[in-house]
């Protein structure tokens, strides 16, 4: 199968960290949004969407982490919001559950 992507854009800044309606935190982010392809026959069209990065301003994350898979909403300075998980939660490395919103 072929692909490719598109990198989207880079936030950078300051955000604050929510579970439902709940803050917990706020801390710096660094993310990456690219948009991936796939060939369908002769053409490429949009495939899905990826969003990750990492989180800074703490020196873990840990103890955020609760054991069930309920997601985290990251809101950006600009206002957007970003639903992830942690892939790794002592170094920040985040990853979205889909788009901005």
């Amino acid at each position: 199968m072929f692909s490719r992507y598109r990198l989207i854009e880079c936030p950078k800044g300051y955000g604050e960290i929510f579970r439902g309606d709940q803050r917990l935190t706020e801390g710096a982010h660094n993310l990456t949004v690219r948009q991936f392809y796939v060939r369908a026959g002769d053409e490429l069209v949009p495939g899905h969407l990826e969003i990750n990065g990492m989180l800074a301003g703490r020196s873990t994350w840990e103890d955020l982490e609760e054991p069930d898979d309920d997601p985290f909403t990251l809101r950006l300075a600009d206002g957007r919001r970003l639903n992830f998980l942690f892939m790794n939660s002592t170094t920040g490395k985040i990853k979205g559950t889909g788009a901005f919103y």
